[in-house]
């Protein structure tokens, strides 16, 4: 009798503080942010580039195909503390409070499994300003619940990661490397990569903006769930992004996208 190896894909768990009420872009983003924040923390920084071995290159092939996200409400930030079985394998994501919070830095999200830190890992600049950026854009011609966009985002952020990696020359495990010779990215990385939830208000409308960004050769890449549809966008500067879009101030866009 023949037999067959099965592989076990191992779930990115993200916790989520239900106590702060975060509208839907805003929990989208923070989700996505853990998710980025516990891939980054695996590479190994190298100044000029970055790697990611190839081991946690194929989970995160892995990852992204069986769509091997959780998200996990939780009461408040000791529940998300409590909700981390390893912290020293864990990423704990602390929002600046620019936006919500009342200006005041506050704990929102939390990620662990599948990543292990490197030992050569980055520390992003501490109260950067963020001249880089990436957006989150979703269909609001469905209904859209907060868990399903932000289970949506943290994959999206991932499936955009992955699209940014290429080989590392002479790798013989299949590490992949992350090259920071693109402005955009640099300073989105540096800066500490930040994210903003939008929306459109149909599919077509969402298809119309996907044919700008190809136009304008802007990076993007698309997600479905069901009926529910996601571009993830950049990391790119607002000011060309504006040419798109519409002007950006502080809490939206002023033109296609409206803040989710």
């Amino acid at each position: 009798m023949e037999t067959t190896e099965t592989t076990t894909t191992e779930h990115l768990n993200i916790s989520v503080r239900r106590d702060l009420n975060m509208r839907k872009g805003k929990m989208a983003a923070q989700v996505a942010h853990a998710a980025c924040a516990q891939l980054l923390n695996a590479m190994d920084d190298f100044g000029a580039y970055r790697v990611l071995r190839g081991e946690d290159y194929q989970k995160l092939q892995q990852l992204i195909q069986a769509e091997a996200v959780e998200i996990h409400m939780v009461a408040d930030e000791t529940a998300l503390r409590e909700s981390l079985t390893n912290p020293a394998l864990s990423t704990v994501i602390t929002d600046r409070g620019l936006t919500e919070f009342g200006g005041v830095p506050t704990v929102t999200t939390a990620a662990q499994g599948v990543f292990k830190p490197s030992l050569k890992k980055a520390v992003p600049l501490a109260g950067a300003d963020l001249i880089a950026r990436q957006w989150f854009v979703f269909s609001k011609q469905q209904p859209l619940p907060k868990e399903v966009a932000a289970k949506m985002a943290a994959l999206g952020c991932l499936t955009m990661m992955e699209s940014l990696l290429t080989p590392l020359e002479g790798a013989s495990d299949g590490s992949m490397k992350l090259c920071m010779s693109n402005d955009a990215l640099r300073g989105w990385l540096t800066a500490g990569f930040g994210k903003i939830g939008m929306g459109v208000k149909t599919d077509v409308d969402m298809e119309t903006l996907r044919e700008s960004l190809v136009t304008s050769n802007v990076h993007h890449v698309g997600l479905v769930s069901g009926a529910s549809k996601l571009l993830v966008i950049g990391p790119e500067f607002p000011e060309r992004m504006a040419t798109i879009t519409g002007k950006e101030s502080a809490l939206y866009t002023e033109g296609a996208l409206t803040l989710l």
